[in-house]
Formats: C-alpha cells, sequence, structure tokens
C-alpha cells in the first residue's frame, strides 16, 4: 500500500491505495488542474499547493530509490488556453528533475503544454510541447533564445551539414552552457536526419537542435525537405510558427535546420509572419532552440 498526502489552505487529504491507484489519482489531479482556468487567485494558490504536494511525492519516491538529497518543489498554474504552464522555482536545482520524473511516472503532457524558466544568464524563456511520442517528449521554445542574430554558416554556403553549421556551434557552445543543469541533466540525446542541398539524407545525433522545415510547414512549403519528416500539428497553427526575438518582444525571422534543394548557398527559416523562407546561408538571423525528455 502506497499514501498520497495534500495539503492546501490548512486541509489534510490521505489517500491510500496501489501505486497504480495512486498514479491514475495524480493523473487525475494533473487533468483536472489543466480545465481550471479563468479562477480567483486563492483557488488558483490552492491548486499550485495541491501540486506541489503531488509533486513532492514523486521527488521523494524518485530519492528514496537514489539517496538523493530533499527536493524543492516549483509551482504549476493553468493558463486561460487549457493547457498547463509549469513554473520552474528559481533557484532550485530539483524543478527539471521532478518534471522528468514525471513523465517517466506516465503523466501525460499535452501538445501546448508550456514550462517557464530563466537561462543562467537571467534571459526568461517558455518552452512548449510539440509532440509526445512513446519513446519521448518533445519542448521547443516559444520564441527565439539567445538574444543574437547568428549565421546558418559564416561560410556562405551549406556544405559543412547541419552538425558543422553555424548554428549548431550557436547552440552547441552558448546555449547549452547558459541552460539550468538540472535541465542539461534530464535532456536525452536523439537522432536527427538531414537532407544536403543534393538530397543526400545522413543521421546525426543532438542534444539541442532546430526544427526541420518539413516538421514546421506543409510539404509544398518546405524548400526540398519533402518526405523529410512529418508536419507536426502544432505547427498546423501559422500563429505557432512565429517566434519573437526573446521572449515579449516583436517576431522575427529565424533559422530551421534544413537548406535549400539545389544550391550549396542557401538555407531554410520561418519569416516573422509564420510563413516559409530561404536566406543566404552567410546571413544572420534568430535561433530557437529544441530537445527532448524520454519516457525511460
Amino acid at each position: 500500500m502506497e499514501e498520497l498526502r495534500i495539503k492546501a489552505g490548512g486541509l489534510e487529504l490521505n489517500v491510500s491505495g496501489e501505486s497504480s491507484t495512486i498514479k491514475e489519482a495524480s493523473k487525475d489531479f494533473y487533468n483536472h488542474l489543466a480545465s481550471r482556468a479563468q479562477r480567483e487567485t486563492d483557488a488558483k494558490i490552492a491548486l499550485a499547493e495541491r501540486m506541489s504536494a503531488k509533486m513532492a511525492w514523486y521527488a521523494k519516491e524518485y530519492d528514496e530509490k537514489h539517496q538523493a538529497p530533499p527536493t524543492e518543489v516549483q509551482e504549476e498554474t493553468a493558463p486561460e488556453s487549457g493547457n498547463v504552464t509549469l513554473r520552474m522555482a528559481q533557484a532550485s536545482v530539483m524543478s527539471w528533475r521532478m518534471l522528468a520524473n514525471r513523465i517517466k511516472a506516465g503523466v501525460n503532457l499535452a501538445i501546448g503544454d508550456k514550462v517557464d524558466f530563466q537561462l543562467k544568464t537571467g534571459e526568461e524563456v517558455t518552452v512548449v510541447v510539440t509532440q509526445s511520442t512513446e519513446e519521448y517528449v518533445r519542448f521547443e521554445s516559444v520564441d527565439c533564445v539567445g538574444g543574437e542574430d547568428v549565421p546558418w554558416s559564416d561560410a556562405g554556403n551549406t556544405k559543412c551539414g547541419i552538425a558543422g553549421s553555424d548554428v549548431m556551434k550557436y547552440l552547441n557552445e552558448k546555449i547549452w552552457v547558459q541552460l539550468p543543469e538540472d535541465l542539461q541533466a534530464v535532456i536525452g540525446s536523439i537522432k536527427r536526419k538531414h537532407k544536403d542541398h543534393e538530397g543526400n539524407v545522413r543521421e546525426y545525433e543532438f542534444k539541442l537542435f532546430l526544427p526541420a522545415a518539413s516538421e514546421v510547414f506543409e510539404e509544398d512549403e518546405c524548400y526540398g525537405d519533402e518526405g523529410l519528416y512529418e508536419q507536426l500539428d502544432y505547427y498546423k497553427d501559422r500563429r505557432h510558427r512565429m517566434k519573437g526575438a526573446a521572449k515579449g518582444e516583436d517576431a522575427e525571422p529565424y533559422w530551421l535546420a534544413s537548406v535549400g534543394s539545389g544550391d550549396s548557398t542557401y538555407a531554410c527559416g520561418v519569416g516573422g509572419n509564420g510563413y516559409a523562407n530561404g536566406w543566404y546561408a552567410s546571413g544572420a538571423s534568430r535561433v530557437p532552440v529544441c530537445f527532448i525528455i524520454r519516457k525511460s
């Protein structure tokens, strides 16, 4: 028998049962929280306290198995959209681990759910769930990150491939070190396909990556990237393809991982209006970030 204890507003609730019963109760609570939009402030606070207690239970169970120190808890709120936004507690070194534990425990995150956190520089970042498979949950920044315009390839062509590009150097060398350590610890490696300007497909392994044009656009709009991936449901809404230069800023063009077909000087991007574009690889544009957290 296991027990889930929830405290909120001076009240205490204990639920006892098998682990499957506890897990199901946690799932139901999470889904219920996601539907609690536009509630009074005191009700939102009470719900956040209940979710914090539930997440602390997950962390406690994990810590007992791995002999880790006690963890801090983050706040969780439900926005007007009906999706969930998780707010990582500032200075908490365990909050991303707790979210990863929830994912591994089978708690479902819906497409459109968001997580707010800070880079080490203090920059505010929101990532959104854009895909959930049997193996992982995929997160992408709602806006661009790092505050810089970066060339796809300073050499002026795409012959280096995505692995040798300046945009990947930017993600690997600048953005990675700015991520909180607890986020770095739970990001999983993923194999990503890339099609060069001659149509040859190669596979690379990344932790941080950019979306491919075929994941963002319909097949006839992805500049030669057809057949590599399928358009994600999240990006079928053009508004979701628009990204700010940084959080809270106006929409700006940004790079994708894909390159133009038949011409080694062009790389693919998204315009500030959310439509497909191609630019000279030596031109400078903003960069978003994608990563996954594995379910096992």
